[in-house]
């Protein structure tokens, strides 16, 4: 059947042999099937048989292949970005840092690579160059709660413990349910001898998740030096 119309009509034999061409000149490459019906003269479907095949672009590859045209576009910044999340997530930091730092100077808007590129700094103990940063996100309402963090995180590598817990205080306001944020605040307390605030929040951090055994380590020793 061809378009719904019988392809042959013909008296019917045992051993009977067609040859057909099939109009595949405008037909894209991929795979399809070749379904065969034998009516009777009133129309009904005697038997039916089927075949799959495919088309391909190339006479050398039996299997469909659509050919692509390496073009440049205009996110250059992101081709950067990823090709440093890549690096980082293979564990080569100073790749990952120059091509995170690429990006965010390609695109001084792109907040998702600057707070990145900050969390990396902070991790390879760069603080100063994070908080040079780091005023980059204050600019985006919706960074507000990393842009407090982050900056608490720098302030704290760089032991200003007083100006960490403030940034720390105020990322908290913005969202109470950060356990790494809280416990940051636990250990900044005691860092400027407030044990009190210190359990208070670690009692805050255990009250959201109990499995924290170091936190219960932690707050078992200062409630025996009260």
């Amino acid at each position: 059947v061809a378009g719904g119309t019988p392809e042959y009509c013909t008296t019917y034999s045992k051993n009977q042999n067609f040859i057909s061409k099939l109009p595949l000149k405008n037909i894209k490459p991929g795979y399809y099937e070749l379904k065969l019906s034998l009516f009777n003269p009133t129309g009904t479907i005697i038997d039916t048989k089927s075949s799959e095949f495919s088309i391909s672009s190339f006479p050398k590859i039996s299997r469909p292949t659509e050919m692509y045209t390496k073009t440049l576009t205009e996110n250059h910044y992101y081709h950067h970005y990823i090709a440093g999340l890549q690096f980082h997530n293979t564990g080569d930091y100073t790749k990952a840092e120059y091509y995170l730092k690429k990006s965010i100077s390609a695109n001084p808007n792109f907040y998702e690579g600057i707070s990145k590129y900050i969390r990396l700094e902070l991790k390879l103990k760069k603080f100063a160059s994070a908080l040079n940063t780091i005023d980059q996100l204050k600019v985006n309402k919706n960074m507000a709660f990393d842009y407090h963090k982050l900056k608490g995180q720098a302030y704290f590598g760089l032991k200003k413990y007083q100006q960490a817990l403030d940034e720390f205080l105020e990322a908290n306001k913005l969202y109470d349910r950060d356990i790494l944020l809280i416990n940051q605040m636990g250990v900044t307390f005691l860092k400027l001898g407030n044990t009190e605030d210190a359990i208070k929040a670690f009692k805050a951090s255990l009250y959201i998740n109990q499995d924290q055994p170091q936190i219960k380590k932690q707050m078992a020793e200062l409630m025996k030096r009260k």
